[in-house]
């Protein structure tokens, strides 16, 4: 009897999983994203605005901690 309720109770498992890891799957996707178009913006401002490395990192910090 045990054995037999093992099994369906880890099919429900991966079931209820696998729309989880999609939505998982996708954050990190979004932050890639994100990412590269800060990336972008700090590459094409640097040498406008002349900032150091050390700027470069406040920059991105203070985005990565602006979006949720």
């Amino acid at each position: 009897m045990p054995d037999n309720r093992t099994i369906p109770s880890h099919t429900e498992e991966k079931e209820s999983i696998s729309p989880v890891n999609n939505r998982l799957n996708d954050r990190p996707n979004t932050c890639r994203t994100l990412r590269t178009i800060c990336e972008v913006f700090i590459r094409s401002f640097t040498p406008v605005v002349g900032l150091n490395r050390s700027n470069r990192t406040e920059v991105s910090f203070t985005f990565n901690g602006r979006t949720p």
